[in-house]
């Protein structure tokens, strides 16, 4: 998040000098609150401890080490899966080299020194679907899409390639995981459209209850069939407050955009989203491009 911060302050510093509105496109809310708020300095990657961590996640399993992150820092283990054994591993690294929980260097309230943006309080509009199954149907058909254009055959010459592995926080995204592990055999292909989409729903409710955490939104109902001309009336009204404007659409993790060895990128949207005003110029738009805008950036996952 840190490194994102530097690079985001730095990009969106050189479109503002072109006169221009600098549109950031992500998925990752994490990111965009370290943008707003700041972050402190977190402890640097301690091999040591990481390996340690993996030696007891391999006797225990990662839901028991869940469990203990819990126990020292149960802000952080509430929004992590017991099998997220990347974050998991990260917050109780950070912990075991800080004595501080990873939730306490996330600074509510203040920007810290490495964002540089001079961000105020910023006015959230966050689209967020009305009814839950106009939002599954959605994350169905955009799954069946995934498959109709050939994820198994992609991940198939993936693990080809012999430098990746499913540790990777690429591999570990919606979609990747599941193929990875069908074609492991741990379970019948068949399976894979329907357990594809049962993560696909768990990420997007992960993602909704972020949104509904931030009391300050502005909900705009994603679902309803005038949602368009309700949002372009919000933002207008928002700018003519003299507030320019940044946005961030709320994806859910997929193929499209993947650097595999990186894993970065983001995929479309299954229809949750946020859009941000910052008084920095930063234009959103959360299903396409808006205009007069110059230059896009993508946020990475945590």
């Amino acid at each position: 998040a840190a490194e994102f911060v530097r690079d985001a302050r730095r990009l969106v510093g050189e479109i503002n000098q072109r006169g221009k509105l600098a549109l950031l496109v992500g998925g990752s809310m994490l990111y965009f609150k370290a943008l707003q708020q700041g972050l402190d300095d977190m402890p640097a990657a301690d091999p040591a401890v990481r390996a340690g961590l993996e030696q007891e996640a391999a006797a225990q399993g990662w839901p028991a080490k869940h469990a203990e992150l819990a126990r020292v820092d149960p802000v952080t283990a509430a929004r992590l899966a017991p099998q997220d054994s990347q974050r998991i591993q990260r917050a109780l690294e950070v912990y075991r080299v800080s004595g501080r929980p990873l939730s306490s260097f996330h600074q509510a309230g203040k920007a810290s020194s490495c964002t540089g943006l001079d961000l105020m309080p910023m006015p959230l509009v966050s689209l967020e679907p009305a009814d839950r199954a106009w939002l599954h149907a959605r994350i169905a058909q955009r799954f069946d899409a995934m498959l109709d254009a050939g994820l198994v055959d992609e991940v198939r010459a993936l693990r080809a390639r012999g430098d990746l592995s499913p540790d990777l926080p690429s591999m570990r995204c919606v979609g990747y995981r599941q193929a990875w592990e069908a074609l492991d055999g741990q379970w019948p292909m068949h399976q894979l459209r329907d357990k594809g989409i049962f993560a696909t729903r768990q990420l997007a409710k992960r993602q909704i209850t972020w949104l509904r955490s931030m009391p300050q939104r502005h909900v705009v109902v994603c679902d309803a069939p005038d949602v368009l001309p309700r949002l372009l009336a919000l933002v207008g009204t928002l700018m003519d407050e003299d507030r320019p404007i940044s946005v961030h659409p709320e994806p859910v993790e997929g193929p499209a955009g993947f650097d595999p060895s990186s894993g970065s990128g983001q995929a479309p949207s299954t229809g949750s989203g946020q859009a941000r005003l910052s008084p920095n110029g930063v234009a959103l738009s959360p299903n396409g491009a808006a205009p007069s805008l110059d230059g896009a950036m993508k946020t990475r996952g945590p």
